[in-house]
């Protein structure tokens, strides 16, 4: 044990960020760093899914997923150190899960920069995140896995499903929806001879369903007239504008002409 005790005294003198906090919780302060308080409040969720993707080599992320070469790290911000029953973990890191350390905003930002100088003799052979705005990114989409996601003072929970547009996508966008979609489904989606883009009807049919699906389609028989003969760009605008129609509210990040992207998103209402 008292080698443990030595090894683990002198993380915490090599980075200053890993701290101990004993007793679970389901809320942290802000991080004490005001640089990387920033970075996790400005962070993109979305972008974090999809680095995420590099950890799935060795973890699931997904609720009551399998442990891997590496143990499930959903509902990781803010949990226990070392929780997982039965996992080998390095003597560092089954040290501090005994000490009643959990995964702080600011143990998770220094680990996934460097597991192995953050916690010495830790058995993760990942090399590290450089990109501080990767690493916020990546930590903001973990928080959202969670049934009851930790609060952050200073970092509103983003959920990386929900559709997002700015606002200048949804103004061009009802101009080019008059154009081309006001006469058969009403001037302000209300529905005339097609159905409604907005409202119940609407919300019901597409409650769950992806945001792939009505680009995709519109995309491919839209308009009426003339199918497949609206631009990208201008289908994106209508589509802003159709959100907006259904109560989302513009945001920093635009619509995106990106399949990979838009199948993250989903409609609810």
């Amino acid at each position: 044990m008292a080698a443990v005790r030595t090894r683990i005294a002198f993380a915490f003198l090599v980075v200053g960020t890993l701290t101990v906090a004993t007793g679970a919780t389901r809320s942290q302060p802000a991080p004490a760093d005001p640089a990387l308080a920033a970075r996790i409040a400005a962070a993109d969720a979305a972008a974090g899914e999809r680095l995420a993707s590099q950890c799935t080599i060795c973890h699931t992320l997904d609720a009551g997923g399998a442990t891997l070469i590496g143990p499930n790290l959903y509902d990781i911000v803010g949990a226990p150190i070392a929780r997982t029953a039965g996992y080998a973990y390095s003597p560092a890191m089954a040290a501090l899960g005994a000490a009643g350390g959990t995964w702080t905003v600011e143990l998770l930002d220094a680990f996934l920069a460097s597991p192995a100088v953050t916690i010495l003799g830790t058995r993760m052979g990942f090399a590290g995140l450089s990109g501080e705005a990767d690493r916020a990114n990546l930590i903001a989409w973990l928080r959202t896995q969670s049934a009851a996601p930790v609060a952050l003072a200073g970092a509103p929970i983003v959920d990386a499903t929900a559709p997002v547009y700015e606002a200048y996508q949804a103004d061009r966008g009802r101009n080019y929806y008059g154009d081309n979609c006001g006469l058969c489904h009403g001037p302000t989606g209300g529905g005339d001879t097609a159905p409604a883009l907005k409202g119940p009807a609407f919300q019901a049919s597409w409650n769950g369903r992806t945001v792939w699906e009505l680009f995709n389609y519109t995309r491919r028989f839209m308009p009426a007239d003339a199918p497949g003969g609206l631009e990208d760009e201008r289908i994106a605008r209508i589509l802003a504008y159709i959100l907006q129609l259904n109560g989302y509210e513009a945001g920093p990040l635009p619509f995106r002409v990106d399949r990979a992207s838009l199948e993250q998103l989903r409609f609810r209402f």
